[in-house]
């Protein structure tokens, strides 16, 4: 799928929600809100994934792994991450768009007309979820193939 069609996908989404952001008190992401309203001076590419812009903040403040700033921020980054999925992809399991955008982005084309096929389709995928909502920036989702031999 073309970074074009997942971007379409996004706005169509957020469009429909009435503002950019449907949850947030802003038109910001809440990816976005994490880096400014804790690291205000850190110059938070948006562009760049949500994984490499917080390991950045940490060489920035010059975090080691077992850093107690580094812990916290980590909590909040990973609450803003959850945030942001839910703004992307919604929060309502019943819901059969939310369901058919997800197969979409997954390139499961065409996506099944109904709540239960999407449902199948989806649970066979291995998908790391910050790759899902880091897919608006790198147009790319990453299945991941398990073997069990």
């Amino acid at each position: 799928m073309s970074l074009y069609l997942i971007r379409v996908i996004f706005q169509k989404k957020r469009a429909a929600a009435g503002r950019r952001y449907h949850g947030s008190t802003s038109n910001e992401s809440p990816l976005n809100e994490f880096f400014t309203k804790y690291y205000p001076n850190f110059q938070y590419d948006p562009t760049e994934s949500a994984s490499h812009e917080f390991y950045r903040l940490c060489d920035e403040f010059g975090w080691d792994r077992d850093d107690v700033d580094r812990a916290d921020a980590h909590e909040e980054f990973k609450d803003a991450l959850v945030k942001q999925f839910n703004e992307v992809y919604g929060t309502d399991e019943d819901d059969l768009g939310d369901w058919q955008n997800l197969c979409l982005i997954l390139q499961i084309d065409p996506a099944p007309d109904d709540l239960d096929g999407c449902r199948e389709v989806v649970s066979k995928m291995h998908v790391n979820l910050v790759d899902l909502v880091d897919a608006d920036v790198t147009g790319e989702v990453r299945v991941l193939t398990l073997s069990l031999n």
